[in-house]
This record gives C-alpha cells, structure tokens and sequence, in this order.
C-alpha cells in the first residue's frame, strides 16, 4: 500500500516516517486505521528455503520483514519478488547469541550480543545495509542472564515476547550491564531534522534506571497501547513510566516484588488498570499473581470454577470498553478477570474458540478456526478472520506491526515456504490518517 512523497513524489510502503529518496519527513503515517474491519491481501510470494522452522527468527520493520535464520539475515521487500537479500551473518553462525531487530521512529535498531547498530530506514534498501551484522557496531553489554534466557525464549514459542531493547515512545530502552548490576538506559536517536545526514554517533544515555542484580528481560507487548515498559526479573517485576510534568529526561520506576520462592514466567506478565497480571511458578504449583501495588505482596488470582491454576495456558491482554484488562487462556477458550475479587470470570469470553494456538505476538495471536484451515488473528479489541487458508498440518510464522501482519507458510507441493502480507482495510477502502498503533 503505497503513497507518494510530496516533495519528490517517490513511492513508498504507508508505515514509513520519511521519504526513502529525498528524506522528506512524511504525514499521514496511519498504521492501524480507525474502525478498520479486516485485513486484505498486499502481498503474496513464494520463497526459497526451509520455511518456517523452529529456529526461525521474523522482525518486521517499515513495512518489511527482517528473517533471521541458522545465523543469517535477510530483508524481504513487499515489492522485490521472492528474493531474499542477505544482509550478513552473526559472527558464530546460529549459537553466536541472541539477535533482535527494531523499529524505532526513522531508525532501524540491531542489537547482537552487545553490539547496537542503527540504521537510517531510508538505507534499508541500499548497499549501506548489505554487511549489517559486520559492520562498525556501538558496545552496549548485555546483562548477564539475559541472553540465554532470550536464546531459552526463541526455542520455547515467546520469541517475539522478550527482548532486551524495545521504543518507549520515540526513544529507544536498552538493558545494559554495569558491573554485577543491571541498568535500563533510554537513548534518544533523533536529533535535529536530516538534511542528507543520517548517521547516529556515540549513544548518551537521556535516563538510567538501576535494576536489581540478576537476569531482566523486557516483556515486549505487555502494556497493549499504553507508553509504559514492563521488565521482568528472577523474582520482580519494574514498571517504567513517563513523567511528562517533571520533564522530558524524568521516568517513574515502581518495582514488584514476587512471594518467596516464586519465578515468573517469561512472557506472560500484561499491564491493566489496575495492576500486573503475571504468571508464576510456586512450591504448590503455577499461580496467577495480581500485583496491585509496588512494596506490597501480590494477591493470588481465582482461577475458573473447575480449572487449577496449571490449567491456564496463558495471559493475554485485552480492551474493554477503553479499559485495559487482561483474560486468561484455559483450553481454547478465554476467562475475563473480575479484578474486584480478584477471580477469572467462570462464563468465558463469547469469541471464537481456539483450537491450536500458532503464534502469539505482541498485539495479537495468530490461530486457527474450527475448520483447522482458516487462519484467524486475534488482537486486543478485535477478532478477525484472515483472507488465507493453510491445510492443517502446514507450520505458521508471523510477525505484527502496525497495520501490516506478514505470513510464513510452509508449501505443501514442494521446498520453500509462501509469504503474505496482510494490510488494515478501513470501512470506505482507504488508509485514513491517524495516530500510530503499538508493534
């Protein structure tokens, strides 16, 4: 879905700040339109390879799709066919530690190990970022811990769910290690408007935050369309927010502690309006945890009249006439939390039924319909049923971003894999401007 640049009228993907061309800084960026009602077809190609596999890592970013995979990565562009363009090889092949790839306003953020590489959007499709992963690289250590419990993640099915960097509105939050201590750092990568410069010099840090020792991940698509930053540790959680009326460099930490002896789960932690909801792993079992205030212990949450808590499969986040919520996923079907008691509601949700869940991502789930085949994604206000079918024992992989959800299928009729994008539609056909979604 493209539009044109006013200044040089170059075409270009909708998601995109500014100009690929000219740099021109662009309006009208409407990721998600309001009132949207379903997702329509954009892109549709077969690809060469052994797609999609466990080990598979997507990273969708200004409308593209970043694929790491045994190592490597590559760059898919809507419009470039089935080619896939190398962009280099981490240094150790796959077991050469985590690797993550962001979106952060123009800037496109790698982070390996502790290497930050930023790259101006407009250089994604130019020679600049053919040797990414190789080339002048800015140090920023990774705390210890924190790469093998995001390596843990990417074998276990929440690779999309942590992360040791994520945008904190238009900055970028970094976990780094200071000593035996962890630290979040909040870089501000712009600076005054680009005119032909897009280079990022050496990262000052606008705010740190200390951290307690241990092992930290941030819990990626935790607080749903809010601007707050969920990080999880062995045994507490640290909600950053911030703090417009002290100033632009002033960020609330509130910490949360667990009960003795408790050990979050990774990946399911979901901010609402009225406390964290986490998943833990207790001397009696798996337990769902509410922390409500920051010093306090946190209250246990019912689960559904005949479901123990090891019945429930996962947290998700949810909206709720404008309210952030959180239900829980028992079986395939969802309970809504009463956060009064607080209990799961024992009526579940009136919504489709999950049958397997395929990919569960920052801002939705990717799952399939009764019949098996139907591909469904279901987000925190919404429900919808996808334009493709997958025979049922063919693998899916997908990645969210905005108004765009890319589609790693593998082929059935040989090698290879197929992949889709998949754009918002508003009611009238057009993409209305309008504020930007979280990916």
């Amino acid at each position: 879905m493209d539009i044109a640049c006013p200044r040089c009228h170059h075409p270009h993907w909708v998601g995109l700040r500014f100009c690929t061309r000219c740099g021109q800084r662009l309006t009208g960026y409407a990721p998600r339109p309001t009132g949207a009602t379903h997702l329509s077809l954009a892109f549709d190609q077969p690809v060469a390879g052994a797609l999609p596999e466990t080990g598979l890592e997507l990273f969708p970013a200004f409308g593209h799709l970043l694929l790491c995979q045994h190592g490597e990565l590559s760059l898919l562009a809507p419009d470039t066919g089935d080619r896939l363009r190398p962009l280099g090889r981490r240094p150790g092949g796959a077991a050469g530690g985590p690797l993550e790839a962001l979106a952060v306003d123009r800037w496109l953020v790698v982070r390996h190990d502790d290497a930050l590489r930023v790259l101006a959007a407009p250089f994604l499709r130019t020679p600049r970022v053919q040797s990414l992963l190789t080339a002048e690289a800015l140090p920023l250590p990774m705390p210890a811990g924190t790469a093998a419990r995001l390596r843990n993640a990417r074998l276990t099915g929440w690779r999309s769910k942590l992360g040791s960097i994520a945008r904190l509105g238009p900055r970028l939050a970094a976990l780094v290690a200071e000593g035996q201590h962890t630290q979040l750092w909040i870089l501000d990568l712009d600076g005054p408007e680009p005119e032909g410069h897009w280079e990022v010099g050496a990262l000052q840090p606008r705010a740190t935050l200390k951290l307690a020792p241990g092992a930290w991940h941030i819990e990626r698509g935790a607080a749903g369309h809010g601007g707050d930053l969920l990080l999880s540790g062995d045994a507490g959680l640290c909600l950053v927010r911030h703090d417009p009326g002290a100033g632009p460099d002033v960020y609330e930490q509130h910490l949360f502690e667990a009960p003795p002896g408790a050990r979050l789960r990774p990946g399911q932690a979901v901010i609402t309006d009225h406390g964290i909801a986490a998943l833990a792993d207790t001397e009696a079992g798996r337990r769902p945890l509410l922390f409500s205030e920051p010093g306090r212990p946190p209250l246990p949450i019912i689960a559904p009249d005949g479901v123990s808590p090891e019945g429930i499969d996962g947290l998700e986040p949810r909206f709720d006439l404008g309210a952030r919520t959180v239900t829980a996923r028992v079986r395939g079907v969802r309970h809504q939390l009463n956060y009064l008691v607080p209990r799961f509601e024992v009526d579940c949700l009136a919504e489709a039924l999950t049958n397997r869940i395929e990919e569960e991502l920052p801002g939705g789930v990717i799952y399939r319909s009764n019949d098996w085949e139907t591909l469904r994604l279901r987000g925190l206000d919404h429900d919808v049923p996808l334009p493709v079918n997958e025979p049922r024992d063919a693998p899916v992989r997908g990645a969210l971003e905005g108004r765009r959800l890319w589609l790693i299928t593998a082929r059935t009729d040989g090698p290879g894999a197929r992949v889709r994008a998949l754009d918002w539609v508003s009611p009238t056909g057009a993409a209305p401007a309008g504020t930007e979604a979280p990916t």
